[in-house]
């Protein structure tokens, strides 16, 4: 899996323990939506989109889970679905 974020040391992490953060990080976008922060809405998405590469890290490391696999069939079907341009 290709990655854009340096990779977190999350030894004491599980997949699971990943999903809660990946879901606080969640709330601090619409905390910032809330807010009418623009540039803080950006980078809340921002860890939100760290928080996701790291939990297909685990998900690929620890439990064999093949995440280009995965994103292959996700592209496939939104594709399908015309929700790329030229589609």
């Amino acid at each position: 899996m290709k990655r854009i974020f340096p990779k977190i040391n999350a030894e004491k992490y599980t997949a699971y323990d990943q999903l809660e953060h990946f879901k606080s990080e969640l709330l601090e976008v619409v905390e910032r939506i809330d807010q009418g922060d623009f540039n803080g809405i950006v980078g809340e998405v921002l860890d939100v989109q760290h928080s996701a590469e790291t939990f297909l890290t685990l998900a690929e490391e620890r439990h064999g889970v093949q995440v280009d696999k995965v994103r292959k069939a996700v592209v496939k079907k939104n594709r399908a679905r015309g929700y790329y341009a030229g589609t």
